[in-house]
C-alpha cells in the first residue's frame, strides 16, 4: 500500500481499475478477451516529487525502493536531489536495485558530458 501511495505522489496521477472492456481476438468465431481498463485522475499532494522519491528510497520494502530507482531512470527527469538518493540506493541490500542505481548514475554522467 505504501508503494501505491508513493507512486501516485511521485507521478502526480492516481489510477485504479474501473471496468473490463471486450477486445476481440477473432470476431467471426466469437472469441474475445476482457481487458482491464484503468481510470486515472491528477492529484495534488503537499509532498514534492523530490520528497516522495527520497521517502521511497529509504523505505524498508524493496518494491517501494524500486519506485525511487525508477524515478531516477525515467524520462520525467531526475529529481533535484539525485545525488542524495543515488548515494542511498548505491549500497542497497537488493542486488537488482544496486545495479539499476549504477545504471542511473552512468546515464546521468553520460548526459552531463
Amino acid at each position: 500500500m505504501r508503494g501505491v501511495a508513493l507512486q501516485a505522489m511521485i507521478s502526480g496521477v492516481a489510477r485504479w481499475p474501473s471496468h473490463r472492456e471486450k477486445r476481440w481476438i477473432d470476431k467471426s468465431m466469437g472469441r474475445y478477451r476482457l481487458d482491464r481498463v484503468y481510470a486515472r485522475r491528477l492529484i495534488e499532494s503537499g509532498m514534492t516529487r523530490e520528497t516522495a522519491v527520497a521517502r521511497a528510497a529509504t523505505d524498508r520494502g524493496a518494491a517501494v525502493r524500486r519506485l525511487a530507482v525508477i524515478a531516477l531512470l525515467t524520462d520525467e527527469g531526475p529529481p533535484g536531489n539525485f545525488d542524495e538518493i543515488a548515494r542511498l540506493l548505491r549500497d542497497d541490500p537488493n542486488t537488482a536495485l544496486r545495479e539499476w542505481t549504477a545504471l542511473a548514475i552512468e546515464r546521468r554522467r553520460s548526459a552531463v558530458t
